[in-house]
């Protein structure tokens, strides 16, 4: 049995992917670095290599966004929290404030509350209540959603700057992987 990719070379290996037959080249140049599939073929190989550059090319705009949205809301919800203190008018700005502040984990809070109470529905079914005036009326969810969102802006006070350095790091990691993964690309192709 000889090389899929190299008909001059014995095979040493098989793709664990498609099967395919692989010289000792082969096998050095891809099963060293995909160790959660095993050795791989050439074209396996280079189909792995180009599903994560499309993930991370999708990926690497929506962090960037994420980034610019986090500061652009975390530096004016801080503007409205110490506009607020500095003219005495505590009250719904602070809280509209702090909600730009911890905007995404408000979100996320938001998000969780409501799939909670789904998950609470899909296991013991809905509730119902009996208004004073004798309606009857099913339980939305509502206050838990509330009750998470507010935890979420508390937190993300604190959590947001915390979340951008992650981000941002994260972006320059990414870059980092794409380079490689064009590197490792024109490699293969010349083997």
């Amino acid at each position: 049995m000889f090389c899929a990719r190299h008909p001059d070379r014995p095979a040493v290996a098989q793709c664990t992917q498609c099967g395919a037959f692989i010289c000792a080249q082969c096998a050095e140049m891809t099963g060293a670095k995909e160790t959660t599939s095993g050795i791989l073929c050439t074209k396996c190989y280079e189909k792995k290599l180009l599903q994560c550059k499309e993930f991370l090319n999708k990926r690497y705009p929506k962090r960037l966004q994420k980034i610019i949205l986090s500061i652009v809301f975390y530096i004016i919800g801080l503007l409205v929290v110490i506009s607020s203190f500095a003219t005495g008018e505590i009250g719904m700005f602070t809280i509209f404030g702090a909600i730009l502040c911890g905007f995404y984990p408000a979100l996320a809070g938001w998000d969780k509350g409501a799939k909670e109470h789904e998950e609470e529905e899909r296991q013991y079914g809905s509730r119902f209540h009996i208004s004073s005036n004798g309606e009857i009326y099913r339980e939305s969810g509502i206050g838990k959603q509330i009750c998470y969102f507010i935890f979420g802006v508390i937190f993300g006070v604190v959590a947001t700057p915390i979340s951008i350095i992650r981000e941002i790091r994260g972006r320059v990691s990414d870059k980092k992987l794409l380079a490689a993964i064009e590197k490792e690309l024109i490699s293969l192709s010349k083997i």
